[in-house]
């Protein structure tokens, strides 16, 4: 099935069927990314960017979180 198809068809259920589908389709869309990012953290992908946020913490180029926070007022 084609996913403009898919859309059509889904397009004709009643509410509650079609959030219940909704539902349906974020969990399994969620467990897609977490797969993949399981996949790239396990081939090393963020090994180098991690490398280098240790680095610039060591040299005292980093600052706690609350400091960013605060200063641009979101809560």
């Amino acid at each position: 099935m084609e996913v403009a198809e898919f859309i059509r068809e889904a397009r004709r259920l009643p509410g509650e069927k079609l959030l219940q589908l909704a539902a349906e389709i974020d969990a399994v869309a969620a467990e897609t990314v977490d797969k993949k990012l399981e996949r790239a953290v396990e081939a090393g992908f963020f090994d180098a960017m991690a490398a280098a946020a240790l680095r610039e913490d060591a040299e005292g180029k980093t600052c706690e979180l609350d400091e960013i926070l605060g200063h641009n007022g979101v809560s």
